[in-house]
């Protein structure tokens, strides 16, 4: 049984978190491939996207392996890895995508509604070109009738797979701000669908230090289910800004639906993680490890990853895989 956090726990350390302001950025929102070329060049060819650097080989780099318990898996010591990073115009983070090879692992397609579901959101100049690309490139569609819905008369929205069967939203919104970079992709924002809001605001607030709040309470709104490929069901959204930045996490909850928790672990196809900048690795994990908080890095420790970074990996609330990182000053 996972670790959940009560509401007393926000109500105990809520403040103090978010004085101490722990988390002051992010770095990327990363999910694992199957096989790492395949899904760069989709990325590449419907999006645009550049990497930040060229693609490298699978090594067996040991503070990686540490750092995501490969020990754990199957056939653990044989595991090599290698990630490409995309830049996003617009957006404070990155896209990072990871593929691990030599060790078991499994596949997932969660639904929209699914407790632990992840989605990017990319906002486009054109949605209609984008969205030719991404049948061309074989994508499966998720909206209910195969094509962008109508959420108001300013913005149209889809849902789609990448090639892994993680959920991609492509999102126009008239007018274009002025300010947009130029290309297609101007901004992206995070997503993760909740078990409960209270218990992940009681993460995400209460120990991290987020200031995330609720925008709506459940509700029926038939654009955006058909969106989400769903027939019934209500839902709610929370919207807040990761600390120190404008890149947007939005979190949702739906109800009156059938849902399945969907949990996969690092490595595996279609999982998701965030990565999170904090000023202070160990008195954040001493924090979340007395608030109950699974950590996935083997050891429980964070893993010296070069000479300027200590990294480790912990569980939310929704099995989500949150990596939290100190640079050296």
């Amino acid at each position: 049984m996972r670790n959940i956090l009560s509401l007393g726990l926000f109500t105990l350390l809520g403040a103090a978190a978010v004085q101490a302001q722990s988390v002051t950025g992010v770095q990327n929102f990363i999910h694992g491939v199957e096989n790492l070329n395949e899904a760069v060049t989709f990325y590449r060819t419907v999006f645009g996207l550049e990497l930040n650097a060229p693609l490298a080989a699978p090594n067996a780099n040991p503070a990686v392996l540490s750092l995501v318990n490969t020990a754990a898996f199957p056939q653990g010591k044989s595991a090599k890895f290698r990630a490409a990073t995309f830049k996003i115009p617009g957006a404070a983070f990155g896209l990072e995508l990871t593929e691990f090879t030599g060790i078991e692992r499994k596949e997932g397609e969660p639904n929209h509604w699914d407790p632990g579901a992840a989605d990017i959101t990319f906002r486009v100049r054109d949605l209609d070109a984008t969205f030719n690309a991404l049948k061309k490139a074989g994508a499966q569609i998720i909206s209910r009738h195969g094509q962008p819905v109508k959420l108001n008369p300013n913005l149209r929205s889809v849902l789609v797979r990448d090639p892994d069967g993680y959920i991609l939203e492509v999102l126009q919104q008239e007018p274009i701000p002025a300010d947009a970079p130029a290309g297609n992709v101007i901004s992206a924002n995070m997503g993760l669908t909740v078990e409960n809001t209270e218990k992940t605001l009681a993460f995400y607030n209460g120990l991290l230090g987020f200031d995330i709040r609720l925008r709506a309470n459940f509700g029926s709104n038939p654009a955006i289910l058909e969106m989400v490929g769903a027939h019934s069901g209500e839902a709610k959204q929370s919207v807040g800004n990761v600390p120190g930045t404008n890149a947007r996490l939005e979190l949702y909850e739906f109800s009156n639906i059938a849902r399945k928790p969907f949990r996969l672990r690092i490595p595996d196809p279609g999982s998701v993680a965030i990565s999170l900048r904090v000023d202070d690795v160990d008195g954040m994990l001493k924090k979340l490890k007395a608030a109950g908080v699974k950590v996935i890095t083997a050891g429980g420790a964070p893993i010296q990853m070069g000479p300027m970074s200590r990294n480790v990996f912990v569980e939310d609330p929704n099995g989500v895989a949150v990596e939290l990182i100190q640079r050296s000053k």
